[in-house]
């Protein structure tokens, strides 16, 4: 069997590209996220594959049963940010330069949203709160906020989580939401954390992250996977 196995991954990819994608196909699991399809789907396995039993089909198969069909909900990338040490810089500055330096945030980060496609859901003084539909993007736009806010002296901590939302008068909610900001609130001065539902969605995107550990977000009894991006990645 080993011999079998080698010749077959020398036949696929090259040593380099093994050691690579391995341990990243080992950590993907998003079983959790299955019973959240709602389209008509077909599980499509052969009869001869040596490397996945049939029974793994069966699973994938049970896991997105048919549900019933409930409130309009959707499946989207949540991004939270909120400028880091806002009232002390609002102290500093004063009522007016404050308004005028948060309008200037308010512009930069419309900006990096419209190029990122990411939708503006709401926003409360120095925050903001954006949904995506696909979260390699929503990363690397969360990126590219954190170098555009430098030119205004100030620092900002983004989370990120995907998840199915449920839609209400042009607006999102649900849990997901919830956990998004929960993230950000872990984030430090420059930093993004996302959930391990991001990172597991973004495999093969060429982003890269590092090990926050397990956190108990506020509100959740069950502890979360927690990831920070690694920003030379998601600049490319």
């Amino acid at each position: 069997m080993r011999p079998w196995r080698l010749r077959h991954l020398r036949k696929s990819a090259s040593p380099a590209a093994v050691l690579s994608l391995t341990p990243t196909g080992c950590e993907i699991d998003i079983r959790h996220l299955l019973p959240l399809l709602r389209e008509p789907r077909l599980v499509v396995h052969a009869a001869r594959d040596t490397d996945i039993h049939g029974r793994a089909a069966c699973a994938s198969a049970s896991c997105i049963a048919p549900v019933p069909i409930g409130p309009d909900r959707v499946l989207a990338t949540i991004l939270f940010s909120d400028i880091v040490d806002s009232t002390e810089h609002a102290l500093a500055l004063g009522d007016r330069l404050w308004c005028d330096l948060l309008a200037q945030y308010h512009v930069l980060v419309r900006d990096e949203l419209s190029h990122f496609r990411g939708r503006e859901m709401d926003c409360a003084g120095d925050g903001f709160f954006a949904a995506f539909d696909a979260p390699a993007r929503a990363v690397r736009c969360a990126a590219h906020l954190l170098d555009a806010v430098h030119s205004l002296g100030i620092d900002i901590r983004v989370g990120l989580h995907a998840g199915e939302c449920e839609t209400e008068d042009d607006k999102m909610v649900g849990i997901a939401v919830h956990v998004g900001a929960r993230a950000a609130c872990v984030a430090q001065p420059g930093e993004i954390v996302v959930s391990s539902t991001v990172r597991d969605l973004v495999a093969g995107s060429g982003l890269r992250f590092g090990d926050r550990g397990i956190h108990t977000l506020k509100g959740f009894v069950e502890p979360w996977h927690l990831f920070t991006v690694d920003l030379a990645s998601a600049r490319l």
